[in-house]
């Protein structure tokens, strides 16, 4: 799966980003024709691109999923459009140089051409070390970035029947009532397609460790909640370097604060 999201998977079946679910199975039956096996015989790589088709379907008929894999999308085509403009200002920069050179030749000595030559490489030499240094920069960044917010995002799961219109007891409104107590959301889709389902983001990295660690859901139907970046606590472990006991900040509560009657307030609402 983690390979399949390098793909843009949009171009793979040849529509556009913005297309509906419908839409997308739609475009699917038509590549599939065209690829399966068993029409490709000769063909090795038919397999392949007919189980990429396949995982793809899936990964973008789930809304928590499509959710995810589209921010990755675009943050990745944003990274490729800003290298390709640092591209486009190196080949432009060499012309110019090229073109100030010559016009330089014609008018100085043989010696004076040379060390023109020899100043014009060197600063050719330094704004592509200059580009190169911004692009991989602005590709940590990026990095970084992303990390960040799959840290602040929590899959939710519970259990519930696929005929279940009440889908477990949980519903978006009832999620964000849950959790919005570890602090603010950004953002909540509930699975359409997978019962039992839910990716939500918050808005620091502090909030979904809380969430991660203390929240279990009402007690008749218990939810489980993993961080979608991985191991949460090493993360925090990494960046949390103690200096002195002076000059330590606090660290932040795991527990959150609350007043004895939000304490109340809140296990009556967990009791029920």
């Amino acid at each position: 799966m983690d390979d399949l999201k390098q793909l843009d998977l949009y171009d793979l079946f040849g529509i556009p980003s913005t297309a509906t679910t419908k839409e997308i199975k739609t475009a699917y039956r038509k590549k599939a024709l065209t690829c399966h096996p068993d029409k490709n015989p000769d063909d090795p790589l038919a397999a392949k691109v007919f189980h990429q088709l396949t995982e793809a379907l899936k990964l973008l008929s789930d809304g928590a999923a499509r959710a995810s894999y589209d921010k990755v999308l675009k943050a990745r085509q944003a990274n490729k459009a800003r290298y390709d403009a640092l591209n486009s200002q190196r080949k432009k920069l060499k012309t110019d140089l090229e073109e100030l050179e010559r016009r330089a030749f014609e008018k100085q000595s043989a010696e004076d051409r040379a060390q023109l030559r020899l100043d014009l490489l060197k600063k050719q030499t330094f704004e592509e070390m200059k580009a190169e240094t911004e692009r991989v920069c602005q590709e940590k960044a990026d990095s970084a970035n992303e990390k960040m917010c799959s840290l602040r995002r929590i899959k939710i799961r519970w259990k519930a029947n696929k005929k279940d219109a009440s889908n477990g007891g949980y519903n978006e409104e009832i999620l964000k009532n849950i959790f919005s107590k570890y602090g603010n959301i950004e953002a909540i889709v509930v699975s359409g397609k997978k019962k039992g389902s839910a990716l939500l983001e918050f808005s620091s990295v502090e909030a979904a460790r809380r969430a991660k660690m203390l929240e279990v859901g009402k007690e008749s139907n218990p939810l489980s909640v993993t961080v979608v970046g991985g191991d949460i606590d090493e993360y925090f472990a990494s960046v949390y370097v103690p200096t002195s006991k002076k000059s330590d900040p606090k660290p932040t509560p795991l527990f959150p604060q609350y007043s004895s009657t939000e304490t109340r307030s809140y296990c009556s609402e967990a009791s029920n």
